[in-house]
């Protein structure tokens, strides 16, 4: 089995981005790495996308979601709706399968 990677991009997001940034939502970024319907139009001929360690980008993000409603900073703030809350990546693997 031949592997090679093509690309590998870990990044962390917010529930909602800084305005006036072009940065994406974490639940556009998990909707589009489970392939979820009408959030991928930039990629030709998807695959389904293969989990490999963890559990599903938008269960992960729900998870966060409820964490965060009770989350305070050290000075007992709630935190920021644009706080980076998640990390997040996916890995693009070209493998080659016996014939």
């Amino acid at each position: 089995m031949n592997n090679g990677y093509q690309f590998l991009r870990i990044e962390t997001y917010a529930i909602k981005p800084k305005k006036g940034t072009l940065r994406p939502s974490a639940e556009a970024v998990a909707r589009e790495c489970q392939r979820a319907e009408q959030s991928f139009p930039h990629i030709e001929n998807p695959r389904e996308p293969d989990l490999l360690y963890g559990i599903q980008p938008l269960d992960a993000l729900a998870k966060i979601s409820e964490l965060i409603k009770y989350s305070k900073d050290s000075l007992g703030r709630k935190l920021r709706i644009d706080s980076q809350v998640i990390s997040m990546g996916v890995v693009s693997v070209n493998v080659d399968s016996p014939s």
